[in-house]
């Protein structure tokens, strides 16, 4: 039974979920007002800096799965 096509769908949802995640920030930014002005405000937080790497390698990696099924496909 051949799964390439489900992993591709779920390797694609994976990264847009993951390129979301990056404009939807947990904690959110500040206002432009404020002390600085549209910058995340949990910036330098542990737990937001490894959010942001992960979420960086996870879109690498999908998109990387991606481009490998496309390229294996034929």
């Amino acid at each position: 039974k051949d799964l390439k096509p489900q992993q591709t769908v779920a390797f694609t949802l994976i990264a847009t979920v993951t390129f979301a995640a990056g404009f939807i920030l947990p904690g959110g930014y500040w206002a432009p007002e404020g002390p600085i002005p549209s910058s995340p405000i949990r910036r330098k937080n542990a737990a937001f800096q490894a959010f942001v790497i992960a979420n960086a390698m996870d879109i690498v990696l999908s998109l990387s799965a991606v481009f490998i099924h496309f390229l294996t496909s034929t």
